[in-house]
């Protein structure tokens, strides 16, 4: 493969997640999907996130479940909800995403141990609300770029993989 095929592939997939100020088109954004039962907390999730992320709002696990994809770069999940909480939500996408980024952001504080909450969910980040809420930008911010350099890289691959195949004989 030729260095300028190269470029032109990295050129098609090479998005990089949008900075301050950079004005995307929402089709060039990361995508995030944040969890909680509380309104007021979608909103400020909205209000932080809107315009950095494609978001999906959502106030219970299974809307979540329902609109996790391949794309998704990070989910931001609160641990206490009503129906399925937010450790069941953590189960059930590791089961099929066992890689994504997932940020418990919660006023709960569990009787849990902490460890074995690490242990157990391998959660990105455990941010307390009411602590700084840059904790929870750092972490959404570093779980996107780093899960967004991932889907990009496949994304790559396949395109490299696609075009070194040789033509098949009918």
């Amino acid at each position: 493969m030729a260095f300028t095929e190269l470029d032109e592939l990295l050129g098609a997939s090479g998005n990089k997640p949008s900075k301050q100020g950079a004005a995307k088109s929402s089709a060039e954004l990361p995508t995030i999907i944040a969890v909680d039962d509380d309104r007021d907390i979608l909103r400020g999730i909205e209000g932080l996130f809107g315009k950095r992320y494609n978001l999906h709002l959502c106030q219970n696990g299974p809307d979540a479940l329902a609109v996790l994809s391949d794309e998704i770069c990070a989910v931001i999940l609160d641990v206490r909800m009503a129906g399925m909480d937010g450790f069941s939500v953590c189960e059930k996408i590791r089961a099929s995403h066992p890689n994504l980024p997932v940020i418990f952001y919660s006023a709960y504080q569990d009787s849990k141990d902490p460890y074995r909450i690490i242990n157990d969910f391998r959660p990105f980040a455990y941010i307390t609300k009411g602590d700084s809420i840059q904790k929870l930008v750092e972490a959404v911010d570093l779980a996107v770029r780093l899960q967004w350099s991932i889907l990009t890289n496949q994304r790559l691959v396949s395109r490299i993989k696609s075009k070194s195949r040789p033509p098949q004989d009918g």
